[in-house]
């Protein structure tokens, strides 16, 4: 990324982030930018940095990312550690909520 310094992106953040939204402001003359930070190909929640560039210079930051993403998730996998039936179930049992089963298992 051209602008990485100016940003203030670590080499771990150039690699975790999409570009989630992206347009030309006609009235200012800038390119506004969103980035969302992910990790391990997830979407970290509430966490966004959106840059405006005018001639292809930064000229505006607001936001930040969450740094040492592998400290602060003890290196957990990217994958779930129960099925969606398990967390439904188990929503369900907290708030104690009944419903019928829809399908038998016999």
């Amino acid at each position: 990324m051209k602008n990485a310094d100016s940003i203030g992106f670590s080499k771990n953040d150039l690699g975790n982030y999409v570009v989630s939204s992206s347009y030309f402001n006609e009235s200012s003359g800038t390119q506004m930018v969103y980035l969302n930070q992910t990790f391990k190909g997830l979407p970290v929640y509430n966490q966004m940095v959106v840059l405006a560039f005018k001639g292809g210079k930064l000229i505006s930051k607001a936001g930040s990312f969450l740094p040492n993403m592998e400290t602060l998730t003890n290196g957990a996998a990217a994958s779930p550690s129960i099925t969606p039936a398990d967390a439904v179930r188990t929503l369900f049992q907290m708030r104690k909520l009944l419903c019928q089963p829809l399908i038998s298992s016999t």
